[in-house]
């Protein structure tokens, strides 16, 4: 269901004040938002790193895995509006290809077959939307609407032969409860920018469940003597649930030297089909990639507002596609990528289109 629209012409005597950006920072600021910016991540590396060991802990069958950290900004792209900010801890479990067939609770979800190289994965993720005005008390009704979202996830990943096969389920929370506007104040806050003001209007708390499917294909895969290779990677899936509604369909190229077995860096989702599934060569190995994605969206809570409550919505275009490119560091256990992402617009009315930033790093232990 949509969300009903708000339809108030804006007054006359009403202004549109714009965001300008803030003066070039002084060396001490740059080194204090450094700072900043390090003790967060290293916060969050500590929290995965704490629930890794927990896991180990109580299952000593599970003792590898991956801990992964993606982090999303649109200041990347010089930009602070519309998907502004994600970020995901996640952690998958390591190698072992009886488990399909071991384990009964896998063995019930469905697209996991049996004889894969299946691993569980569990992620926390949140991520906070706003308008193009953030100066404004009161939003444009005709702009996208403040959001944060804020869920749990739990599902498998399983490899077999050149495919690779992601199911995840959801549960989370929309609106005040995500705790979005608080995290948007502490960034603004660290890196001196104005906060917004104008989130007394985000949607609604609403409770989410969501399920996510992808599978990627490798079709093709050449390398040389000399260890550089090139591959290709079709993709396909969908999302289920009261936040997305959609089928997607896309690929990914790579090519590089001394390719890690991978099928491209973990985003937060929706955002292609990468995965947080990789096995290093043991070599220090690199790659450059470009990919795309395309949705045809039946539903995005963000843009068709709240389920079962009055909120502000606007309307959404029901193709959306994204272009990324980036470059994958793989050395030893660690795996570090950036992917620059270029998004087409997502409701009636948008000002422009949509680019951010994502990086990830991951640990395999």
């Amino acid at each position: 269901m949509q969300g009903h629209k708000f339809h108030n012409a804006r007054p006359a005597n009403e202004t549109c004040v714009t965001a300008h950006a803030p003066a070039r920072p002084s060396w001490r600021n740059t080194l204090r938002r450094a700072f900043v910016s390090l003790r967060a991540f290293a916060g969050n590396a500590c929290m995965a790193l704490a629930c890794a060991a927990g896991i180990t802990i109580a299952n000593a069958a599970w003792a590898d895995g991956t801990v992964s950290y993606v982090m999303e900004n649109d200041s990347l792209a010089h930009t602070d509006r519309y998907y502004t900010h994600g970020g995901r801890l996640g952690w998958i479990s390591g190698e072992q290809a009886s488990r399909a067939c071991a384990d009964r609770l896998m063995q019930a979800l469905p697209f996991i077959e049996c004889r894969s190289d299946a691993r569980w994965a569990f992620s926390l993720t949140q991520a906070i939307y706003t308008p193009r005005w953030l100066r404004r008390t009161n939003p444009d009704p005709a702009d996208r609407p403040y959001a944060g979202w804020l869920h749990g996830t739990f599902g498998a990943i399983a490899r077999k032969d050149a495919m690779l096969d992601q199911l995840y389920f959801s549960i989370g929370v929309v609106g005040p409860a995500s705790q979005a506007d608080e995290m948007q104040h502490f960034i603004h806050d660290a890196y001196g920018y104005p906060r917004a003001n104008g989130w007394e209007h985000q949607l609604g708390n609403e409770l989410t469940l969501q399920s996510f499917y992808s599978r990627t294909h490798r079709i093709f895969r050449i390398e040389s003597a000399l260890g550089y290779g090139f591959d290709i990677a079709p993709h396909y899936g969908g999302a289920l649930g009261n936040v997305y509604i959609y089928g997607n369909v896309g690929g990914l190229m790579r090519l590089g030297k001394n390719l890690p077995d991978d099928f491209g860096p973990p985003r937060v989702l929706p955002g292609g089909a990468g995965s947080d599934y990789s096995k290093g060569t043991g070599r220090f190995g690199w790659y450059a990639f470009a990919g795309v994605d395309g949705r045809a969206i039946a539903r995005n809570l963000f843009l068709d507002g709240n389920t079962f409550r009055e909120s502000r919505s606007v309307e959404r275009e029901n193709l959306v596609g994204d272009i990324q490119i980036g470059a994958v560091i793989d050395w030893r256990s660690v795996r570090f990528a950036y992917t620059h992402v270029w998004r087409t617009r997502e409701f009636v009315g948008q000002f422009a289109s949509q680019a951010f930033g994502s990086f990830s790093l991951e640990y395999r232990y």
